[in-house]
């Protein structure tokens, strides 16, 4: 009866099409969707030059004409073809292409597996609780924006689009569906694309809803505010498996308002594009095989390379001059990716006009970026694919995220410092502390728990540091009931080009509230003492404890990630006051050693002395809880004319002068005052040089 019903209306509504014609032509001409007249301009030139892009749809195209492909994943592949098809329709003309389109447009409103099944249809939209709507109900929309004048696109055809689309929104829209109201989740870039789509398409069509276009403007609002808070800087929470279709669904709507309707297209609304495009570059490995994702659900793909954004960021309007030439760079430069994009997108998001530019310090705004709760630093420039390479993570939210205080290391273009798993990250399997209790979770994290911070200070190929506070709240229970600790500070220095200290502060609840340091390493280590050793062929990772005395432990994780191994560093006596620091060193594979280092611990503070003969650094971190110091004072026996100095938690953005006089035994007495000499950074860090006289860094980038 249903099914009667439905058929009935859909023949209703066909007979009404030519009476709503004149409403029709009121709207803007089809195509509306990302095809603006000058883009298709754009794309039939590059018919006519037979580009590579060009060649490779028109090839898949003729290849697959007259077939019935078969679905095989969640309408992907029908989507994928009615893309594709319709596509080539447009800038073709070629009435063959269109009707193919039509075909797998009418196979999504109504198929599942095969052609003319009838199988799909009313439910189809609730497979895998609605992830579908960006394949069947976006396919749909676009579809029929792109497919009108093929002469298989008939009125019915149009009408049963709109009440199929009908019955689908009413389904996706409940408050029950996963990811609805959620703009932090892929679901609801999905939910949000077929929304939409179907505005702007079916504008003028019989069956149109108003109800489309008002909740999509409500949806925007929400992913608004979310790109301009967890998307600052350019990047995505769930991370890269899923946020490269989530942030494309999302940019494409102020894009499709701008070539297919006359409405406000927001684009003055936010600045994610540029922002995007160098936070790609950025995150993009120094060895460019991998990515920097540090999200919280990432899939089996963590860490892969993919160009499509940043060929569709290259294309857009709202993106910046300099940003699209990064974004065709980050396209062309990629050493290796699972999978490029389909052809309808390589086709859609190349301009050959655009001249790649490539990355720099000056190009992309520094050395160091940094998102909400994600940050990395490379060494040196872009064209040094040997340089070191520092990646963190402390999400400033209430999060799921149970890997607050990561940090991974390359070098050399060796994965060196990692993670331990290549799916979505569970504290077992990340570098932060296990601390014992009965914490739901206990040793590990909470799987929810209250937001951290993370803040970053940096002087491009001198040092950045990492500032990860209230990490206390990943290790507090269900409703803040059981803490293992009430305080914990994780602040990381990476002294450019190849240490970094890690120092957490940690005041545990009690002494059998214990802390266990972790840290998973690409290799076998060679364990010696308190330095574990690890070798690659590129490359060596040196990983000492410095403080307080440990044993030292290893396990093998090749199961959750292949030749991964984990680094137990355990204090041999428990404390409340843990303060625990731990030096890295990234190295040639040939270097037979670690570069020898010793601890400092002047009053107030720990840290390390580097002892390089041509590049010695010192490493001091204040310890007392949320330090503010406005005066220091160390001894050190130099190895060199020169010592890079980097204090952490002197008083923020203030001025300090610094003193330098012989002590006994060939040792330097340095001391820190106020002053006007040189000023600290926005988060307490300060470096200086131990040169006479003392010189001080001025080029500061200041991040907060």
């Amino acid at each position: 009866m249903n099914s009667m019903m439905n058929l009935a209306r859909i023949g209703l509504m066909a007979s009404a099409f030519v009476a709503t014609c004149a409403m029709a032509q009121a709207q803007e001409p089809h195509p509306r969707i990302w095809l603006s007249p000058a883009v298709k301009a754009r794309l039939q030139d590059a018919r006519t030059a037979n580009t590579p892009e060009w060649v490779a749809l028109k090839n898949w195209c003729d290849a697959r004409l007259g077939s019935d492909l078969p679905e095989l994943y969640n309408y992907l592949e029908w989507y994928t073809t009615t893309m594709n098809f319709a596509l080539a329709y447009q800038i073709s003309g070629d009435p063959a292409y269109g009707n193919e389109g039509v075909k797998y447009l009418t196979a999504l409103l109504r198929d599942r597996n095969t052609i003319g099944d009838g199988l799909g249809g009313t439910n189809a939209i609730q497979m895998d609780a609605g992830y579908v709507s960006r394949s069947l109900g976006t396919g749909v929309s676009i579809g029929r924006d792109w497919l009108d004048g093929a002469p298989n696109l008939t009125p019915a055809i149009i009408a049963e689009c709109t009440a199929r689309m009908d019955e689908w929104y009413t389904w996706i829209q409940r408050p029950e569906t996963y990811g609805i109201g959620e703009p932090q989740t892929n679901y609801h870039a999905g939910h949000f694309t077929m929304t939409y789509t179907a505005s702007i398409a079916f504008e003028g069509d019989p069956g149109y809803q108003m109800a489309w276009q008002t909740k999509a403007e409500e949806m925007w609002a929400d992913v608004r505010d979310l790109l301009n808070t967890e998307g600052q800087g350019g990047d995505f929470g769930e991370g890269w498996n899923y946020g490269p279709w989530a942030v494309r669904e999302y940019l494409g709507y102020p894009w499709a308002l701008e070539t297919g309707t006359t409405r406000p297209d927001h684009w003055d609304e936010i600045d994610f594009a540029s922002q995007l495009a160098r936070a790609h570059v950025s995150m993009l490995h120094p060895s460019r095989e991998y990515f920097s994702d540090d999200g919280r659900w990432s899939g089996d793909n963590k860490g892969d390379p993919r160009s499509t954004v940043c060929r569709m960021l290259s294309v857009l309007p709202d993106t910046d001059a300099t940003g699209k030439g990064l974004a065709v760079w980050f396209a062309n430069h990629l050493e290796w990716q699972p999978g490029g994009p389909d052809r309808w997108e390589a086709m859609l998001y190349t301009d050959h006009s655009i001249a790649e530019i490539a990355p720099s310090a000056a190009t992309v705004g520094g050395l160091t970026w940094k998102g909400f709760g994600h940050a990395v630093a490379r060494g040196a420039d872009w064209s040094d694919q040997e340089t070191t390479f520092v990646d963190v993570i402390a999400w400033k939210r209430l999060s799921e995220e149970h890997n607050f205080g990561e940090v991974k290391i390359a070098s050399r273009q060796e994965l060196l410092l990692t993670d331990g798993q290549t799916w979505q990250l569970e504290a077992e399997f990340a570098n932060v502390p296990r601390i014992n209790g009965t914490h739901t979770y206990a040793p590990y994290q909470e799987v929810w728990h209250e937001a951290a911070s993370l803040d970053v200070d940096s002087v491009d190929s001198v040092y950045t540091y990492f500032k990860m506070d209230n990490m206390e709240n990943a290790y507090d229970g269900v409703n803040d009931d059981d803490p293992s600790c009430s305080y914990f500070r994780r602040d990381a220095v990476f002294v450019a080009p190849d240490h970094v200290v890690v120092f957490d502060n940690i005041v545990s609840t009690t002494l059998a509230n214990t802390v266990a340091e972790q840290w998973h390493v690409m290799g076998n280590p060679v364990l010696a003492g308190d330095t574990a050793t690890i070798t690659r062929t590129n490359a060596k990772l040196f990983l000492r404890t410095m403080t307080p005395t440990v044993m030292l432990s290893s396990m093998n994780t090749n199961g959750t990630r292949a030749g991964t191994y984990r680094v137990d560093a355990v204090p041999v006596t428990p404390v409340i006051a843990n303060r625990v620091v731990t030096l890295f060193e990234a190295a040639d594979a040939t270097q037979p050693a670690m570069t020898p280092a010793e601890v400092l611990s002047p009053s107030g503070m720990t840290g390390i002395h580097v002892q390089d003969a041509t590049g010695p650094a010192i490493v001091l971190f204040a310890t007392a809880q949320d330090a503010a110091l406005t005066s220091a004072a160390f001894s050190f026996v130099p190895t060199s004319s020169s010592t890079r100095v980097v204090i952490i938690g002197v008083a923020a953005s203030t001025g300090f002068d610094v003193s330098i006089t012989d002590g006994t035994g060939g040792a330097k007495d340095v001391s820190l005052v106020p002053g006007t000499t040189i000023t600290s950074a926005a988060n307490g860090s300060i470096t200086f040089t131990t040169a006479a006289p003392p010189s001080a860094v001025t080029s500061w980038s200041e991040y907060d």
